[in-house]
């Protein structure tokens, strides 16, 4: 009477849907690959799951279940030819400790495993090994295979007659797995034998270092292979750090992080915003580059957007607004004049000076600035404004746990009736689509398709901004009551740039009425009804339904980028760049630009929308009658599983925590190993690569190692001043490599924005020079930068600034009470 389930290719994609689906469809026994398991694991569970058993194998089990978990968790083992589980062994969270899960239980030298099956650990001679000494593993019983199909001398290699029984005809099967006791009988599984490799005349089991690193706390993950480096063969360990943080100390060293993500971009935009700019002091863009080209965004779209963006908070009605992040006045010249009250916060001292100088040409007297964090609220009243505006600011936040702490500030400013407006957000589902669109656009036409992918998976894992799914915006609602509609809007924009096609904007309602969905409405699907722009503007004329909802409509903007991932993701494609840039160009017309909508000229208030977990960018679009809009008939995303926030974006600071815990693992397994077995190289992802059945990629790895190494350029040229060397240290040490020529570029060795500021900062202390920021950007070089450290030694122009340290809690709260009296007046 019970029913077996086969999940669809999306939602195993993905742990979180996985975990939704194992809810929803009521699962109560389950087997999943041991990659994708292990992520599982890390998820938290409802109460009410009904699920009773995981069951996981096919690779190395490194992850213990969750002591909140309500479902026994069992570690399968057994190859293809025992048909196909011989050992089963319960995983319990009692046995955590520093030990990886076993396997199964089996006394020395013969052990039952499952019914009718058993195994032996046995050295190179066939004798069994004591307890703790690794040794192959080898497998007798009725579930055995009689050899290989047409294959005699690879039987006659694999399966071998023993004297462990009195059966003549009973046989061993030579797994080529490298396993060893614990004392409790436990078999703890260490790898496999071909991957025994040869180093400097030592032999090295692969398998015994991957154990080893795997017992260090922050590691999820590792698996560790060879590389041929300049014709020498080294060992590599590629590391999956765990995300979650158990102990006092390393929620310490999180805190840590966060706070010098902070105060880095406090440092850039300082820097930036004391950039001359000769435009309209009031429309001061500097710093908006492209993520294509590095050079500043055209005025004409920077102009767009912020009237765009302008206009959707005027629809707000705002009178009294509190705008957190207010950067150059942007958005506040616009909005203020509208208003009897507005209070604007940022970081910069600087950007706030500038505010002032035009403040001080213009009536503003409802204007206030103050200096502060993003948190910090303590000067901000209860429901003391109707609107609150962070537009352009989540990126910059270090975490989603720091966003929610700013929205937790924000709900509580806003008065019943009130919104929450949170422009241009970045899209987590996006993020892929928008790496290989820029990727694509730098590439060298000679690049083959899988090397694009690895460098826009290594983009995605050095993503230094907040990404955010637009799902967590529809969650929050579960966080803070207040919240009871929340609208996510495609940006506006007849410009296609990574402005309008990657970001998105928020409304969050607070406390609103809202009258219920009118009976006349109408939910039409694009390619299933085959609907064309012309079509729906006729059913709206015609008709004339009080509102229609169009769903899953191609979006124009992306489609060439969407298309890229596709291809991307055929992992056995080697085509070179310069075909795909010329398939992309042979593509017919294909989707819906969103602005075709608006162009329609209908008496029609018009919404659009993600549609929902879309990785394809597709829209929805509402169409409700102008006299109905007053009553605010809302649609809304239809709500899931709460899932753990973290999963609802990326984590800005892995890059920053990965090049904290290699030197963590090198002191780790320095003490553990000798030195013959100490990896060269340490290689920090996100996800190891998996083959389709699930298991680690191991040659995809290589791919990956050869694809993210800088190459270093032939005529290399090393340090030739005291100054010289001590740049190629900081160099070396910033970006993780092991060594750079004078002539090698900051940039295009892996640094950006924030590394920079790290730059300046280890020269400051080291070199007791204060380099202006842009010295990096114009002199990305040693040998260019060190001429300008001479330089500056020469003159002593610049005073030494202090070192760049967190700042208390207190001292950050400072009140620009010059600005806010000059402002009063």
């Amino acid at each position: 009477g019970a029913s077996i389930y086969f999940v669809d290719d999306e939602t195993r994609r993905s742990p979180d849907y996985l975990r939704d689906w194992l809810v929803s469809k009521a699962i109560t026994i389950c087997f999943i690959p041991t990659p994708l398991a292990e992520k599982i694991l890390l998820l938290d569970f409802p109460n009410n799951a009904a699920l009773r058993i995981l069951l996981t194998g096919g690779d190395k089990l490194n992850q213990y279940p969750l002591a909140s978990h309500s479902f026994q968790v069992f570690n399968n083992y057994g190859p293809t030819e025992n048909t196909v589980i011989t050992t089963s062994g319960y995983v319990s969270v009692k046995n955590k400790g520093n030990l990886a899960p076993t396997i199964g239980h089996a006394m020395p030298a013969a052990g039952v495993a499952i019914a009718n099956t058993k195994v032996y650990i046995l050295d190179k001679h066939l004798q069994p090994v004591p307890i703790g000494v690794p040794g192959e593993l080898y497998i007798s019983g009725d579930g055995l295979a009689r050899g290989y199909l047409n294959h005699p001398d690879l039987t006659a290699e694999s399966f071998i007659y023993h004297s462990f029984t009195n059966k003549l005809k009973a046989r061993l099967y030579k797994t080529g797995d490298l396993v060893r006791y614990r004392v409790d009988g436990n078999m703890e599984f260490l790898g496999r034998l071909d991957d025994q490799v040869k180093i400097r005349g030592y032999r090295i089991e692969l398998g015994e270092i991957e154990a080893v690193l795997s017992q260090h706390p922050a590691v999820q993950q590792t698996v560790v292979i060879t590389s041929e480096d300049e014709q020498e063969k080294r060992l590599v360990a590629y590391v999956v750090a765990k995300t979650k943080y158990s102990n006092e100390q390393e929620n310490l060293q999180l805190m840590q992080l966060q706070n010098e993500q902070v105060l880095q971009w406090q440092m850039l935009y300082n820097e930036t915003y004391n950039q001359s700019t000769d435009s309209d002091p009031t429309f001061n863009f500097v710093g908006w580059n492209s993520s294509y080209t590095n050079q500043p965004i055209p005025a004409e779209q920077m102009r767009e957007w912020v009237d765009n963006q302008v206009e959707q908070i005027l629809a707000l009605q705002p009178k009294r607004v509190l705008e957190i992040g207010c950067g150059t006045g942007l958005i506040l010249f616009r909005i203020a004049p509208h208003c009897t009250k507005y209070w604007g916060t940022d970081f910069s001292s600087v950007s706030l000076n500038c505010i002032q100088q035009q403040l001080q040409k213009q009536e503003m007297p409802q204007v206030r600035l103050y200096q502060q964090m993003a948190t910090d609220f303590e000067k901000v009243e209860t429901a003391a404004f109707d609107v609150v505006i962070l537009n352009s600011v989540v990126q910059y936040f270090p975490t989603i746990d720091y966003l929610i702490s700013v929205l937790e500030g924000a709900v509580q400013a806003t008065a019943p009736g009130g919104f929450i407006f949170i422009g241009d957000v970045r899209s987590l589902t996006l993020l892929q689509a928008f790496h290989a669109s820029v990727q694509l656009y730098q590439a060298e036409p000679s690049l083959t398709c899988f090397e694009l992918q690895q460098r826009v998976q290594r983009q995605i894992f050095q993503e230094t901004e907040l990404v955010i799914d637009p799902d967590f915006f529809t969650a929050i609602k579960q966080r803070f009551s207040q919240i009871n509609h929340v609208q996510i809007q495609l940006m506006r924009g007849k410009y296609h740039n990574e402005l309008t096609e990657f970001r998105y904007n928020v409304i969050l309602h607070i406390s609103a009425e809202i009258v219920s969905n009118s009976e006349n409405y109408s939910v039409l699907n694009w390619s299933e009804d085959n609907l064309t722009v012309s079509a729906v503007r006729q059913l709206l004329i015609e008709n004339q339904p009080e509102i229609l909802s169009i769903i899953n409509i191609p979006n124009a903007r992306l489609m060439s980028a969407i298309k890229t991932v596709e291809w991307l993701s055929d992992v056995k494609s080697f085509k070179p760049v310069g075909q795909i840039r010329k398939a992309l160009q042979e593509l017919e017309n294909f989707g819906v630009d969103p602005e075709d909508f608006y162009a329609l000229n209908v008496p029609y208030s018009i919404d659009i929308t993600w549609s929902h977990s879309s990785t394809e960018g597709h829209y929805d679009v509402v169409f409700v009658q102008q006299d109905e809009v007053g009553k605010r008939t809302i649609f809304s995303h239809s709500t899931t599983l709460c899932r753990p926030w973290q999963s609802y974006a990326n984590n800005p600071l892995q890059t920053k925590a990965a090049r904290k815990l290699v030197p963590q693992l090198q002191t780790y397994i320095a003490q553990k190993l000798p030195e013959y077995m100490m990896p060269s190289g340490f290689v920090v992802l996100e996800s190891l690569p998996l083959t389709a059945n699930g298991k680690v990629n191991r040659r995809a790895l290589r791919a990956f190692h050869n694809a993210i190494k800088p190459q270093l350029p032939e005529n290399y040229i090393a340090p030739r001043t005291p100054v010289e060397q001590v740049l190629v240290k900081i160099f070396v040490e910033i970006l993780g490599l092991k060594s750079v020529g004078i002539y090698d570029n900051f940039f295009e060795l892996g640094g950006h924005s924030l590394l920079a500021t790290q730059l300046v900062s280890r020269v400051r202390d080291t070199l007791h020079v204060e380099l202006p920021l842009r010295s990096v950007f114009e002199a990305s070089t040693i040998a260019e930068l060190s001429k300008v450290v001479e330089s500056f030694k020469e003159s002593n122009a610049q005073s030494l600034a202090p070192v760049l340290v967190p700042l208390s809690r207190e001292s950050r709260r400072i009140k620009l009470s010059s600005l806010n009296e000059q402002s009063k007046g």
